[in-house]
């Protein structure tokens, strides 16, 4: 491990598009291929537009952050409006397609670490318990839902739904309650 940082805030989402696993094990065609760049093309495209980076892509899992690169004030806003429009992209690729695409989405804010990883093969990544909560968001959250941390919801304009959903799980923001932000989050935020 080389050049490590430690952020003390960024807002990490995960977006889990389900169904995607399925459609890429079945043999991994020429079609399944574009539709895997185009998905990524396009969370690629709205993570910029909304001052996210991508950071990686592992199986069906797509994360992206905000703040560790650069600070942002309106961090968990602008992840939280990305996350939002993300999920919606997902839903309208799998329309447009014909293909049973939904996205599962969460996004947590707190510390992390960054820094280049490995060996021959150098990789800028993004880690730490932070990254781990909204991974762990996104893989509980159902179908087209968006769930946030109690570390993402103070940050919110009062302008943006949520609803309560959960509280008490250990593994999400140290027992706190889990919110699911309503389904106009993105234009509200945007």
């Amino acid at each position: 491990i080389q050049n490590i940082e430690e952020v003390p805030q960024a807002s990490v989402v995960v977006v889990v598009v389900l169904g995607l696993g399925d459609l890429v094990g079945a043999g991994g065609s020429a079609s399944g291929r574009h539709l895997v760049e185009q998905l990524h093309g396009e969370l690629d495209d709205l993570a910029e537009r909304h001052g996210l980076e991508r950071v990686k892509v592992v199986g069906d899992a797509y994360f992206a952050a905000c703040g560790h690169a650069r600070p942002y004030i309106d961090q968990a806003p602008r992840a939280a409006a990305f996350a939002a429009d993300a999920r919606d992209a997902v839903h309208d690729i799998g329309e447009v397609t014909d293909v049973a695409l939904e996205a599962a989405v969460g996004v947590h804010t707190g510390p992390v670490v960054v820094g280049v990883t490995g060996g021959s093969r150098f990789l800028y990544d993004v880690w730490g318990e932070s990254v781990s909560v909204a991974h762990h968001l996104a893989r509980t959250a159902a179908a087209q839902q968006v769930l946030v941390s109690d570390g993402v919801r103070v940050l919110l304009p009062e302008t943006v739904e949520v609803r309560q959903v959960g509280q008490g799980d250990r593994a999400v923001d140290s027992g706190d309650s889990v919110w699911s932000i309503g389904p106009a989050a993105g234009e509200v935020l945007s």
